[in-house]
Formats: C-alpha cells, sequence, structure tokens
C-alpha cells in the first residue's frame, strides 16, 4: 500500500480500502505506507489529525484486521529536518483468517539508509512449534508385542497412590519397554 499522503485523499483511500478486502475466511496481508497515524503516541508532536486517526482506526476495527507490532521501532518516517517529525506510518496488516493460518508472522524494521521510511520486513513462518507432549500412533497396535507390553507397564506393583502420578509411572514405563 501507498496511500495518498493528502489528509482530503484519505476518505476515498479508505473507501478503496474497504472496498478491496477479500472475504473474512481468505487470509489477507497488506503492508505499506498508510500515511496515517492510529494514536497520538504515534507521532512525536500534538500536531495529530484526529478525525483521520479515527475513520483509519474505524476500518481496521470494521475489518477485523491485527495490527503487527514492530517492537524495535517507534517511528517509521521522519520528514529529516532539523527538528525531526516522526510518525508511525508504514505497518502491516492481517486478517483474523491469516493469523489462523500463519500466527507466527512478525514485523521487524531494516536500516534505513537514503529514504526518509524505514523499510519493514514481514517474517512469514510457516511451522507451527509442535510440544514434545505424548501422541497415540495407531501404528503401534500392530506390532505383536504391543498389547503385552502394555499390560506389564500398566499392571506395575509399586505405584504411587496420587492417580496423576501413577499414570506418569505407568506411561513412562511403557516407553521403557
Amino acid at each position: 500500500v501507498y496511500a495518498p499522503a493528502t489528509p482530503d485523499l484519505c476518505p476515498s483511500f479508505l473507501h478503496e480500502f474497504r472496498y478491496l478486502a477479500p472475504p473474512e475466511d481468505s487470509p489477507w496481508l497488506i503492508c505499506g505506507d498508510f500515511n496515517m497515524i492510529c494514536t497520538a503516541s504515534e507521532k512525536n508532536n500534538s500536531s495529530v489529525n484526529l478525525s483521520e486517526s479515527e475513520a483509519f482506526n474505524d476500518a481496521i476495527h470494521e475489518l477485523s484486521l491485527i495490527d503487527l507490532p514492530l517492537l524495535e521501532k517507534h517511528f517509521t518516517w521522519s520528514n529529516r529536518r532539523e527538528v525531526p517529525t516522526l510518525e508511525r506510518i508504514d505497518r502491516a496488516l492481517i486478517n483474523l483468517a491469516w493469523n489462523a493460518m500463519l500466527p507466527n508472522t512478525n514485523l521487524s524494521s531494516l536500516t534505513r539508509t537514503t529514504s526518509d521510511q524505514v523499510p519493514l520486513k514481514v517474517e512469514i513462518c510457516t511451522s507451527i512449534p509442535k510440544s514434545s507432549i505424548f501422541g497415540f500412533d495407531n501404528s503401534w497396535l500392530l506390532y505383536p508385542n504391543f498389547l503385552s507390553t502394555v499390560n506389564a507397564s500398566w499392571n506395575l506393583s509399586n505405584v504411587p497412590l496420587h492417580p496423576t502420578a501413577a499414570l506418569v509411572r505407568r506411561l513412562k514405563s511403557t516407553r521403557c519397554c
């Protein structure tokens, strides 16, 4: 996205933004220079267009978008003057379908070289971390010694009285066989 920098074009941009949004169940990521801030804290001075921010926030909420946090920088744009104006006008927004499919999507910044904008990097990770919790594999039932191994472990004599501790001991015993 490269939104217009002129405030009078903001309403038409936000109308088009809403119009282009896909159905809620389609994963969607939109990123770029929105030329609008969401809150006064995203600008380093008090010259804030609150109605524009409110309209931008309304569009984000109406589309159920998630603003990916940019943790290492507070501002993404500077007018590069002696007393600079700093703003966070660059962002990446995802919808709920994207978040469900790719929950490990991260936003970071790159080093600004010549532009007045901080380049953003969206990192999309397709793998979801899995815990090492026990999972039963049905193919184990095909092993000839499966049932006798489970029975031997399940009928241990010295199991703790607490049911959870007893279960853990039996499962660990099964693993060892």
